[in-house]
């Protein structure tokens, strides 16, 4: 049996994102260097009016008006309050959205064919059950139901929007690309992909974008094409990632990148635990070396999860995340 204890003198706050909702820039680098609030619902911030009026088509889905009666039926007072409830846990879950969004667009057709056909990440979140013992965890406020890569013209959130996302997309990855000090750093990245978190049973949908690598073996070809192939392990492997980390955040466990390298193979495990003033993310003394090893592997590869990690670390080029 695994035991686990907390690890001394380690946490890790959470805050709001102080970033322009639009062009992602932050308080100091933004105009008059301070962030404006969206009147409408005093969750999402802006340079100024150019950037809240640039924004508008895709933030209307959660600060329009009409959206209480869906919030209601989520059990939130209004849009507004789920959308910060969904900001909070999606920077709390960084590390595994991410990475599910990254496994999806590695699938079988490989990420060149997603962007090529119009596709998106889509999330499909319903509110989580409160916890007895543990009722306000942020990390724990939403289940993710479903998910994958989805065609733009199969959902009409994502239709109507399309234009403006696409046009989002490219601005942050020629961004991405500036930052990038070499022409191998610039060659490994592919793209920013948008995903979309969408409410079961509400119209309630929140746009947001992943940045994407492409894996060392990419491109057209017999290798890419054996690479993929599902008598590869490949295919498993990255099944098995999404896997780990929709069960982790569905427990309301948090994957982080270790000291803060998202090149490190094994992530840091973590527990959000309330103090007297705020929640803290509390890293786990985990070995992941020990996990699972004295039962079956349930996973599709048939391994055990750090050999998991380490073998789609191995598909991966180094990652800077900006």
């Amino acid at each position: 049996m695994d035991t686990f204890s907390f690890s001394e003198s380690v946490a890790v706050r959470f805050p709001f994102s102080g970033v322009c909702d639009w062009c992602k820039e932050s308080a100091q680098e933004s105009r008059g260097g301070k962030l404006k609030k969206c009147t409408g619902c005093s969750v999402v911030r802006y340079c100024g009016k150019e950037c809240q009026v640039a924004a508008w088509p895709t933030h209307k889905y959660m600060c329009r008006l009409k959206s209480k009666d869906d919030a209601a039926q989520l059990g939130y007072p209004s849009a507004a309050s789920i959308a910060s409830a969904l900001r909070y846990w999606a920077t709390i879950h960084m590390w595994s959205l991410r990475t599910i969004t990254e496994t999806n667009a590695h699938g079988r057709a490989g990420v060149d064919w997603y962007l090529k056909n119009q596709h998106a990440m889509v999330f499909v979140l319903s509110p989580r059950n409160p916890d007895a013992a543990d009722p306000d965890n942020p990390a724990k406020a939403f289940q993710l139901e479903e998910g994958g890569m989805v065609r733009k013209d199969d959902r009409d959130f994502l239709r109507s929007q399309w234009d403006l996302i696409e046009k989002t997309c490219k601005t942050l990855t020629d961004s991405m690309r500036a930052k990038l000090a070499t022409e191998a750093e610039r060659q490994a990245f592919a793209v920013f992909l948008p995903a979309a978190f969408h409410f079961k049973t509400t119209g309630l949908v929140s746009f947001h974008q992943y940045p994407i690598y492409r894996l060392r073996e990419h491109g057209a070809g017999p290798s890419y094409e054996h690479a993929h192939n599902e008598e590869n392990c490949h295919c498993r492997l990255l099944d098995d990632i999404a896997q780990m980390c929709v069960e982790s955040i569905n427990c309301g466990v948090v994957l982080r990148a270790r000291g803060g390298d998202d090149n490190q193979p094994l992530p840091n495990v973590c527990f959000h635990s309330r103090t007297k003033k705020s929640w803290e993310c509390r890293r786990l003394n985990w070995e992941w070396d020990k996990v699972g090893v004295h039962a079956p592997s349930h996973f599709r590869s048939g391994l055990y999860p750090a050999e998991i990690y380490r073998r789609y670390h191995q598909l991966l080029p180094h990652r800077t995340y900006k």
